[in-house]
């Protein structure tokens, strides 16, 4: 008799075959979703690192043409880019500045970088739209710029921007909406350092703007009788005023004629022709010895009593 051999050998069964190919199945889906969000994670750098660099560029363009927000009349708000033909913008009084927003509106267009023979832009940010606010400068301000880049983003995020701000409301959905803004500032004007005294604060002043045109001069112990004084309808002085006699005001043009005086009066002779102008003679510290020769004060010149921060304000001081 013959006995056969049979042999018992392990092998898969299709269930366990189907359970590897769909565990496999989903890792590869994964990884191709894990891939596909690290994409569009790249893109979206890439567009935001663009943005800043087109938005850098006006920064800095406006900074070396800061006059380019009056010269050109610019409004509240300036839009460039996506929905606009500033590409063709024009500005006669500056021309640096036309040429600076025409450049921006085709970095925002992607027109610096093209394909298949200039139709395709490649070279910018998804929709760009560049929008610039001005304030214009007004006493003791500087003009301010809000330079802000808006574009269009491959996912939903939260809203870029609130409503009012450069693109939205442009892309559909707002949590589309991609921005940043830089402000950058004009040149001061007429804005006073908090380091500089103002002449209002009573400091001893070591100058004075005012000039001094009496004949006999500004220097020490210089000896007056009968002075002078052309010009102008102000003079103003440094130190006491003495006169051997009386000023003759009445050589002064215009009104009203001042005396400014950063110290004590004395004024020997009241008669005379020291009655001759109608006129007023101010002074910081005393009226002394006047008239002590003769005479008496005239009602046509006044002698006026002042602080030290009015004499500096009149007689435009500096410390």
């Amino acid at each position: 008799m013959r006995k056969s051999l049979v042999i018992f050998t392990h092998g898969f069964t299709l269930i366990e075959v189907l359970v590897t190919l769909l565990i496999t199945t989903v890792t590869l889906l994964g990884f191709i979703g894990l891939q596909n969000r690290a994409q569009i994670a790249e893109l979206e750098a890439s567009q935001r690192a663009f943005a800043s660099f087109i938005a850098s560029s006006m920064v800095e363009q406006i900074k070396a043409n800061p006059e380019i927000g009056a010269d050109c009349s610019f409004p509240s708000n300036l839009n460039v880019g996506t929905g606009t033909s500033k590409g063709s913008y024009a500005c006669a009084a500056n021309l640096a500045g036309q040429t600076s927003i025409r450049n921006w509106h085709k970095e925002l267009m992607g027109e610096n970088e093209t394909i298949s023979s200039g139709t395709i832009k490649i070279g910018g940010i998804k929709n760009g739209r560049g929008c610039i606010r001005y304030t214009a400068p007004v006493s003791n301000t500087r003009a301010k710029y809000v330079v802000s880049v808006a574009w269009q983003g491959f996912q939903k995020t939260v809203s870029g921007g609130s409503s009012g701000t450069c693109g939205y409301g442009s892309y559909a959905d707002s949590t589309l909406h991609r921005l940043l803004s830089y402000e950058v500032y004009g040149p001061e004007v007429n804005v006073k350092s908090h380091d500089d005294p103002d002449p209002g604060d009573g400091f001893i002043p070591s100058a004075i703007g005012c000039p001094w045109t009496g004949t006999a001069g500004t220097g020490s112990n210089v000896y007056r009788n009968h002075e002078s004084f052309s010009g102008g309808n102000k003079s103003c002085l440094l130190g006491d005023y003495v006169d051997e006699e009386h000023p003759h005001l009445h050589h002064m043009s215009g009104s009203p004629k001042e005396l400014w005086i950063n110290g004590n009066i004395t004024i020997k002779d009241c008669g005379g022709c020291f009655d001759d102008a109608v006129a007023t003679i101010y002074y910081t510290g005393s009226n002394i010895n006047s008239c002590s020769l003769g005479g008496t004060w005239p009602s046509e010149v006044t002698a006026t009593k002042v602080t030290q921060a009015q004499f500096n304000v009149a007689a435009d001081a500096v410390p």
